[in-house]
């Protein structure tokens, strides 16, 4: 009987060591700046969110995290467990000051290791990723916020138009992608602008917004979009129709 209780509690420890070293699965995914998170889920207008658009990923291989904040450089670093729920990011922020990353009630807290400063990350999908380089776009965080504000099927004048969370688009003109502008330069309080561009990725700026199951997009001063500065609308360019 002692005999099976020593293997027993061996068995034990032998798996909570196990734990201990490795990052758990509930950690894997992608997990977006909460109070983001919260304003595009309540379809606030983007030009008025004040909090950063952050992005961090914690990919299924355990491999090295990517900490995404729009309008900056995309930043990679090594997670290494400490214990169950939780990771430390070594010397992240210089001088010795780890970041600590714990699983807290199902979000993610960002911890400066010598300010206790925190940033509350909220999982926006579980799906993971074994990127080769960062141009192929990672991030889940730019098909989320489309998928709030403008996916869909619309209509116009009997013609289908289409945009797919990823930014593609379909049937109005000569337009295949498209982009909303969650950008600090572009928040300015007052335009929520969207790009729209050819195969080649050269295009236009335009207003945007949605009335019911319409969605209008106006013409405006591309130029001073450009340059992040306010432009007036300067009429309906296209009116379209959801339908699905």
């Amino acid at each position: 009987m002692k005999k099976i209780l020593y293997l027993i509690t061996l068995s034990t420890l032998l798996f909570a060591c196990k734990d201990d070293k490795t990052i758990s699965k509930e950690m894997h995914g992608h997990w977006m700046q909460k109070d983001f998170y919260e304003a595009v889920v309540a379809k606030k207008n983007i030009a008025e969110i004040t909090a950063p658009m952050m992005e961090f990923i914690i990919p299924v291989d355990d491999s090295n995290a990517t900490i995404i904040t729009y309008g900056k450089k995309a930043v990679t670093a090594e997670l290494v467990p400490f214990k169950k729920n939780h990771v430390v990011i070594k010397n992240y922020f210089g001088n010795n000051v780890n970041a600590d990353v714990k699983l807290v009630d199902n979000e993610l807290h960002f911890i400066n290791g010598y300010t206790q400063e925190k940033i509350v990350y909220v999982k926006i999908t579980d799906e993971v990723y074994k990127p080769t380089n960062y141009n192929e776009s990672i991030s889940k965080s730019i098909p989320f916020v489309h998928h709030q504000y403008i996916s869909g099927t619309y209509s116009l004048d009997s013609i289908e138009v289409k945009f797919v969370d990823e930014g593609k688009l379909r049937g109005l003109d000569k337009f295949e992608n498209f982009s909303l502008c969650y950008e600090p330069g572009c928040r300015n309080g007052k335009n929520n602008t969207l790009f729209l561009s050819d195969k080649n990725y050269e295009g236009n700026y335009y207003e945007y917004e949605t009335k019911g199951d319409s969605l209008l997009i106006y013409d405006i001063d591309s130029y001073a979009i450009a340059r992040g500065m306010k432009s007036d609308k300067m009429g309906v360019k296209y009116a379209l129709k959801k339908i699905n």
